[in-house]
C-alpha cells in the first residue's frame, strides 16, 4: 500500500513539473517494493518503468535504460515473451535507445513490441498504430532510402487507422501527421510534407497539448519542406522558432540532431551568419553515433 501511495505522488509531481520531487518518490516506492516482496518481484516493474519516465523526462537516458531493461526482463519472467505488457516494455527499451543514438538496438525492440501487438490485438487496433508510428519515426531517424520509405509507409498507415478509430481532431492524428512530414520531407516530397506538417501543428494546437517533442517535429519538418519549395521567409520563422524550443529541452541525440538540421536550414537562409551556422551544425554531427553527416556539409 505504501509503495502504491509512493507512486501516485511521484505521478502527481510529475504531472506538475516537479521532476526531481517524482525521481524521490519513485524511489523510495521502488525501495519499499524490494524490501518487502525482494528484487525480482513483478510488482518492481512498475516502479522501473515509472523511474525510467521519469529520468527521460530529465534527460537522464543511460539510468532510464537501465531501469526500462530492468522492467523488461521483469515483464518477461512473469508473463511470458507474448503479451502486451512486455510489448510496452519493449517499446520504454526503444525509446531510450533511440534517444541515445543507439538505433539499431531500438529497431529491435521497436519490432519486437509491433510483432507483439500484432499478434494480440490485431493490425486495426490503435495500440498497433502506435507500433507503426514509432517505428516510422526510428526509420526516418536512419534515413537511408528504403528505411524513408518504408518509414512513410507505416505513418499513413497509422494514420488510417487513428481517423478511423478516433476521427480527424484526435492528438494522435497530430502525432501522425508530423510523423509523416519528417518521412516526406527527407524523401524530397516538399509540398506534401508541408500539407502534412501543418495539419499536424494545427491539430496539436486546438487540442490544448503542450508537447514540446511534438512541435519541435512539426516545426523543424515544416522549415525543412519551406525551404525546398523556396518559401524562404516561412522557413526562416519556423527554423528560428524550432532552435527557441530545442534551447529548453533536455541534451538527448534526438535534440542534437534536429538542431543540428534546424541549422542547416538557416545556414541557407542567412548569408552574414552561413559559415558560423554550418561549423555549429558540423559539430552536433561529430557528436552523434554513427555517419550522420549530410552532403550538404561536405562543402
Amino acid at each position: 500500500m505504501r509503495a502504491r501511495v509512493l507512486d501516485q505522488l511521484g505521478l502527481l509531481e510529475s504531472q506538475l513539473g516537479n521532476l526531481e520531487q517524482a525521481e524521490l518518490h519513485f524511489q523510495a516506492g521502488l525501495r519499499v517494493r524490494e524490501a518487502s516482496l525482494g528484487p525480482e518481484h513483478p510488482d518492481l516493474g512498475f516502479s522501473h518503468t515509472n523511474l525510467g519516465r521519469v529520468l527521460i523526462q530529465r534527460g537522464e537516458i543511460e539510468p532510464a535504460l537501465a531501469h526500462f531493461e530492468a522492467a523488461l526482463a521483469i515483464a518477461i519472467t512473469k508473463y511470458g515473451p507474448e503479451h502486451l505488457a512486455v510489448a510496452n516494455a519493449h517499446t520504454n527499451v526503444g525509446v531510450a535507445l533511440r534517444k541515445l543514438g543507439r538505433y539499431d538496438e531500438a529497431r529491435e525492440h521497436y519490432e519486437a513490441a509491433m510483432a507483439i501487438d500484432e499478434r494480440m490485438l490485431g493490425t486495426d487496433h490503435d495500440d498497433f498504430a502506435i507500433a507503426l508510428h514509432n517505428l516510422g519515426n526510428l526509420l526516418a531517424l536512419i534515413g537511408d532510402a528504403e528505411e524513408l520509405e518504408q518509414a512513410r509507409d507505416l505513418q499513413r498507415r497509422a494514420l488510417a487507422i487513428w481517423t478511423k478509430k478516433f476521427g480527424p481532431e484526435h492528438l494522435f492524428i497530430a502525432h501522425g501527421s508530423i510523423g509523416l512530414a519528417d518521412a516526406l520531407v527527407r524523401l524530397g516530397e516538399a509540398e506534401p510534407a508541408i500539407r502534412a506538417a501543418e495539419r499536424g501543428l494545427e491539430v496539436l494546437a486546438r487540442s490544448g497539448s503542450l508537447d514540446l517533442d511534438l512541435e519541435i517535429a512539426g516545426t523543424l519538418a515544416l522549415a525543412q519542406a519551406e525551404l525546398a519549395e523556396g518559401e524562404r521567409d516561412a522557413a526562416r520563422e519556423h527554423a528560428e522558432r524550432s532552435l527557441e524550443l530545442l534551447a529548453a529541452q533536455p541534451a538527448s541525440s534526438d535534440v542534437t540532431l534536429q538542431r543540428a538540421r534546424a541549422r542547416v536550414v538557416l545556414a541557407s537562409l542567412v548569408p552574414a551568419r552561413r559559415q558560423e551556422l554550418l561549423d555549429a551544425a558540423r559539430a552536433d554531427y561529430a557528436a552523434l553515433p554513427g555517419p550522420q553527416l549530410p552532403e550538404a556539409l561536405g562543402w
